[in-house]
């Protein structure tokens, strides 16, 4: 008995390390769907942003501007289409 008393508390915590380890996976699993789910409920609308860094005064072409979608949620209050 004098030498399996040492892999007790061994075993013990490989036992608790696996239960806790697999707990985190499926908690990280929920976390990530439901996060998906909220990706595709959301509603976006097209934004016109500048394609590239530009200077105060200059005149835009349509080359400078491109359109991304952008969540509506994260839209300030007063933007205007």
């Amino acid at each position: 008995m004098g030498k399996w008393k040492a892999f007790i508390p061994l075993a013990l915590g490989l036992v608790i390390a696996s239960l806790v380890g697999i707990f985190a996976y499926k908690w990280l699993n929920v976390q990530t769907t439901q996060q998906e789910v909220a990706k595709v409920e959301s509603e976006t609308v097209p934004v016109a942003v500048a394609a590239a860094d530009l200077p105060w005064g200059t005149k835009l072409s349509p080359e400078m501007v491109k359109t991304l979608p952008y969540l509506k949620e994260s839209l300030p209050p007063r933007q205007f289409f």
